[in-house]
């Protein structure tokens, strides 16, 4: 009984509120035709799209790793996190402050040397292991001193104070990041620098296989899509601009667990991370002067959330490797429901 209670308030909410449509419950309902009750999908992609909206909701309230520019990040965190912390007794707080100083570190380095040829990423400055150990407490310093707080220790940890600051840095342009909202997760992006479209994503692993998802592109490169005039790799070939093959961030549910989809990966290229506080696998794959970053994220016991970054390096590494670690760390995760 208690259950049917949640139902009928949604119910209620659906039949009293004008429903937005969005690109994924058009393609829902397509779907619902040639379903047996077309009824009840129909139902079932309103509430999907009820809880959508919800998680957007839910997700102006928060504060999330950001950065725009390239020049600020800011941090919202509610634990006190020590050497020893773990994203386990601090709802993962301890991986976002890993990748915020990650963020960190790649912007200083690369501010302070713009030619930096090392490639180093947010990553190899600062792992993201959902434990509070000796390197991250290393940078923790690093960060509290460049902003003003010199008596700090290593033993210091994040307490009030640094958690404030983190929380205050925050660059006014976070009202310019947009929130993509699915059934499954959610994502901020700056909306000047990308526009969101449709696309096939390539997977790693999965032979010639293509998968359904979306794609953060440049503007500026969303009009040349479905024209021949675009040159991709090192032939010189002028080919079919697409999607697909441009620079930008890609995002696909695959309905598959996460062991499956990296089992036919390059054991020594794949590589375990924690991305929202779950165990993750990534694997960074270049060749012709392109590549490709991609994160194999488990939503649940049958799906796998694929994130991928492609860059090339005529475009001087666009999406760069911070902006798309600051992407990366908005991101918010919801099991299938």
């Amino acid at each position: 009984m208690l259950k049917r209670v949640p139902l009928i308030s949604l119910g209620l909410v659906l039949l009293l509120s004008p429903l937005l449509v969005t690109p994924q419950s058009a393609l829902a309902m397509d779907k619902c035709m040639s379903a047996d009750n077309y009824a009840i999908c129909e139902l079932q992609v309103q509430i999907a799209d009820l809880q959508a909206q919800l998680a957007a909701l839910r997700g102006q309230l928060g504060t999330p790793v950001s950065a725009t520019g390239g020049t600020s990040q800011c941090l919202d965190l509610k634990n006190a996190l020590v050497i020893g912390s773990t994203d386990a007794t601090t709802n993962g707080e301890v991986s976002k402050l890993q990748r915020f100083l990650g963020a960190y570190k790649v912007n200083k380095l690369y501010t302070m040397a713009p030619d930096n040829q090392s490639g180093a990423s947010a990553e190899d400055l600062q792992p993201v292991t959902g434990y509070y150990g000796s390197k991250t407490a290393v940078n923790v310093m690093e960060w509290q001193k460049a902003h003003g707080m010199d008596f700090v220790t290593l033993k210091s940890g994040v307490g009030p104070m640094t958690r404030s600051k983190m929380k205050t840095s925050c660059s006014s342009a976070l009202s310019d990041w947009k929130t993509y909202v699915t059934r499954n997760f959610q994502v901020k992006y700056p909306e000047a620098m990308f526009t969101l479209v449709q696309a096939r994503m390539y997977i790693s692993g999965q032979g010639d296989e293509r998968f359904p998802g979306v794609k953060l592109i440049a503007p500026s490169r969303v009009a040349a899509i479905g024209t021949v005039s675009c040159m991709y790799g090192e032939s010189g070939l002028t080919s079919v601009c697409s999607a697909e093959s441009e620079s930008g961030v890609g995002f696909a549910i695959v309905e598959r667990t996460m062991a499956d989809l990296v089992a036919g990966l390059e054991p020594s290229l794949k590589k375990d991370t924690v991305v929202n506080g779950k165990a993750a696998v990534t694997i960074m794959s270049q060749a012709e002067g392109d590549g490709s970053q991609t994160y194999f994220v488990p939503i649940s016991d049958g799906q796998t959330l694929v994130i991928r970054r492609d860059f090339r390096w005529a475009d001087k590494g666009f999406v760069s490797q911070e902006l798309f670690d600051s992407i990366l760390a908005t991101l918010s995760i919801y099991r299938d429901v």
